[in-house]
């Protein structure tokens, strides 16, 4: 049986643009619907939506409600939000495997705060290697597909190298 590190992976191992496209687009209409939710119990009872659209201060707690919600879920399904898990995709580091908390804050925080005003950077991951966007590249992250790893694994006779907890279901 051959042993591959992360760097040695087939590049159909890692998340391509549109099955991430389509997992963020699942958390987006979470995030959509809870901020809905909160904003309604919270501030449009002082204010209509109308009245507050376009302030910096409405934009800002979208934004952190935004944030919120990725740091959250990622802490929880442990490297997946909802999106990613209901996909089979999982966020690990390139050089240890395993997601440490630091690297999480800062790939979530910085990254999703650096994509909401410029969506077009998650295109880099189309060009490169393990198929990783800005804020995987400077956090040394990537997203690997278990589906694509467990077929690789079974077809190939190989083993890639799956950090401990990789392949457990976060739920359960």
């Amino acid at each position: 049986m051959i042993h591959l590190s992360l760097q040695d992976w087939p590049k159909q191992c890692f998340g391509g643009f549109w099955i991430r496209f389509f997992a963020y687009l699942i958390d987006s209409l979470l995030i959509g619907a809870i901020t809905k939710i909160i904003l309604n119990l919270t501030i449009h009872h002082f204010i209509t939506p109308t009245a507050a659209s376009g302030h910096w201060w409405y934009e800002l707690i979208k934004l952190a409600l935004f944030v919120a919600y990725f740091v959250a879920t990622m802490l929880y399904f442990k490297g997946q939000t909802v999106g990613k898990y209901l996909l089979n995709l999982k966020v690990v580091s390139v050089k240890t495997g395993d997601l440490d908390f630091q690297t999480l804050l800062i790939r979530e925080v910085a990254g999703r705060i650096v994509l909401y005003y410029f969506p077009i950077l998650a295109v880099t991951l189309v060009f490169t290697n393990l198929r990783q966007h800005l804020m995987d590249l400077l956090c040394d992250t990537a997203v690997v597909n278990l589906k694509q790893v467990d077929f690789v694994n079974r077809v190939h006779e190989t083993s890639l190298i799956i950090p401990d907890g990789l392949q457990e279901d976060p739920i359960g």
